[in-house]
């Protein structure tokens, strides 16, 4: 998960607007085995509230495959 969210950052962090920021914050507070889930689609989180997020996560880790 490190590898996969430092790459995550390098690659959109600075692209993020505040608010989506303060999404990847609360994102950062949930349990690593749910958003390794929602990251390689086995689910999806129980809102909406990541929805921009989760696919430039999705697009980091493919890189790494």
């Amino acid at each position: 998960m490190d590898i996969l969210f430092q790459r995550f950052i390098d690659q959109y962090y600075d692209q993020l607007s505040t608010a989506d920021k303060c999404t990847l914050d609360q994102l950062l507070d949930q349990a690593d085995p749910d958003i390794l889930a929602w990251i390689t689609g086995k689910s999806e989180p129980p809102s909406g509230e990541f929805d921009r997020i989760i696919p430039l996560l999705r697009d980091a880790k493919s890189g790494l495959e």
